[in-house]
C-alpha cells in the first residue's frame, strides 16, 4: 500500500516507510486506506447511474471520519501564521535544494540512495503548514547561499552515517565544490582590516603644549567637636580612667598608714594589752637566750 503521508509505494501497514519516517497502528492506517478508497469512488458513482444524485451528507460524513483518522495518525498540520510563514520560507528552500541535489547524486551513481526519512518528513510538514501562502521571491545574497551550503554540508554528513555513499571518491565529489564555494563566501564577507593612523611626526609632536596637570582638590579639614565633647572623650579615656584608679588605691594606702600610726592609742585595751604581753615574752626570750649563751 502507498504511505499515507508520502504516498511512497513501498509501505506495510505494521511498517515504517523508508521515504519519510512514518509509522503508525495498522488498524488506524487500514481504516483511513479504506476511506480514501471510499472517497474516491463515491465520484463515480453519479457518471456510473448509480446514483442519480450525489448526497453531500453522507461524502461531508465520511470526509469528517477521514480527517479523525489522519488526526489520530498525526497527519494534520496546524496553518502558520504570517510571522511564521515569514521564517519557514528560507526552512523550506533549504529542503527543496537538498532533494534536487539528492536527484543530482543519485543520477550520477554517487550514491546509493537519497533516503532521508527526517529531512523528507520536515519538508512535507513546511508545505503543509505554508499550505495557502504566496511564495515570495528570496533574496540571493552571499549570506543566505552561506546557510545553503552548511545545511547541504549537515546533510551529506548524515548520509555519510548512513552509508548511502557508492564510494569516498564520490563523497568527496560532493562536498569538495561545497567546501569551495563556502571558502570564498567566508573570505568575501570578512569585513577588511582597518589601517593603523599614521603616526604624528616630531615636529608635530614637539609642537603641541603638554597639558597643564589641574591642581589637587584641596580637602577640607573636618569640623572640630565641640567643649563638652571634648571633655567627656578625655574624662572617659583609658589612660585617664587608669590614673583615677591609681590615685584610688594610693589614697587607701596613706589612709590605712595614717590610721595606724596617729590612732595607736585609741585602740581597745584588750589588744593593747596582748600586745605588751607579747613584748614582754620577747624580753624574757632574749635574757634567757643570754644567761644560757
Amino acid at each position: 500500500m502507498h504511505c499515507p503521508r508520502c504516498r511512497h509505494s513501498d509501505f506495510a501497514s505494521n511498517g515504517t516507510c523508508p521515504k519519510c519516517g512514518f509509522h503508525g497502528e495498522p488498524d488506524q492506517i487500514e481504516e483511513l486506506s479504506r476511506l480514501n478508497w471510499l472517497l474516491s469512488e463515491m465520484d463515480t458513482w453519479v457518471e456510473q447511474g448509480i446514483l442519480k444524485n450525489f448526497p453531500k451528507r453522507i461524502q461531508k460524513h465520511y470526509l469528517n471520519r477521514q480527517q479523525e483518522a489522519k488526526s489520530a495518525l498525526g497527519l494534520t498540520y496546524v496553518r502558520f501564521t504570517p510571522e511564521e510563514a515569514e521564517k519557514a520560507w528560507a526552512e523550506l528552500r533549504h529542503h527543496e535544494l537538498l532533494f534536487e541535489e539528492i536527484e543530482r547524486w543519485s543520477k550520477s551513481g554517487w550514491i546509493k540512495s537519497g533516503l532521508l526519512p527526517d529531512y523528507y518528513a520536515r519538508l512535507l510538514e513546511l508545505q503543509a503548514c505554508l499550505e495557502g501562502y504566496a511564495k515570495p521571491q528570496l533574496k540571493e545574497t552571499e549570506e543566505i547561499r552561506l546557510e545553503e551550503i552548511d545545511f547541504l554540508l549537515d546533510a551529506i554528513r548524515r548520509l555519510n552515517q548512513l552509508d548511502k555513499f557508492s564510494s569516498v571518491e564520490n563523497k568527496r565529489k560532493t562536498t569538495s565544490p561545497l567546501l569551495a564555494e563556502k571558502e570564498k563566501l567566508e573570505t568575501a564577507l570578512k569585513s577588511p582590516v582597518e589601517e593603523e593612523p599614521e603616526k604624528p611626526s616630531k615636529r608635530k609632536q614637539a609642537a603641541t603644549p603638554h597639558p597643564v596637570p589641574e591642581p589637587a582638590p584641596v580637602i577640607p579639614a573636618p569640623p572640630r567637636p565641640p567643649l563638652r565633647e571634648r571633655l567627656w572623650r578625655s574624662i572617659l579615656s583609658e589612660r585617664t580612667l587608669q590614673a583615677l584608679l591609681f590615685l584610688g588605691i594610693f589614697l587607701l594606702f596613706v589612709a590605712a598608714i595614717s590610721f595606724v600610726v596617729w590612732g595607736w592609742e585609741d585602740f581597745p585595751a584588750p589588744m593593747i594589752k596582748n600586745q605588751k604581753d607579747i613584748q614582754r615574752g620577747e624580753v624574757v626570750r632574749r635574757d634567757c637566750e643570754e644567761i644560757n649563751g
